[in-house]
């Protein structure tokens, strides 16, 4: 179908065909992205597959329109007045990493979709340092000398 459109917003804006672009997160947090589609496809399912293999494997659909579906950390929302669906990933985590594709399920025709590709960034936290009493009694007092009363 070419010449028709999705637009993903608003980090990824993709031409059928076009290259895929890439999205870099910090994990942890919540990352959601709104699809619109051409008219006609509103009664059509919605989909949010990760390809890595050969075989893309499905992360959510659905065929319900106006409702919020819930898989795990993923949600689907298709607004057919809107003729958009938003995909939310709450929280993205590291493993999320990989190549997507959100789309418009269409029969006997290829799939209306964008692709794009998610980096994640693991988020270290640096551990308090623990300082024994021998240790901290070599401190200097914050407040001069200590005396012994």
């Amino acid at each position: 179908m070419i010449g028709n459109l999705i637009l993903c917003l608003p980090l990824i804006s993709a031409v059928l065909g076009g290259k895929p672009r890439t999205v870099r997160l910090q994990e942890g947090r919540r990352f959601m992205l709104n699809c619109s589609y051409p008219a006609g496809y509103e009664s059509n399912p919605k989909y949010l597959s990760k390809d890595d293999s050969l075989m893309a494997e499905d992360v959510i659909r659905t065929e319900v329109h106006n409702t919020a579906v819930q898989h795990g950390r993923f949600s689907l929302y298709d607004d057919t007045n809107g003729r958009q669906f938003t995909v939310t990933f709450d929280p993205v985590k590291a493993g999320d990493s990989g190549m997507y594709r959100l789309g418009v399920d269409v029969l006997l025709l290829p799939d209306d979709y964008c692709e794009f590709h998610l980096e994640v960034q693991r988020v270290y936290l640096t551990p308090p340092t623990i300082q024994h009493s021998a240790e901290r009694d070599k401190q200097p007092h914050p407040f001069g000398e200590r005396t012994s009363q």
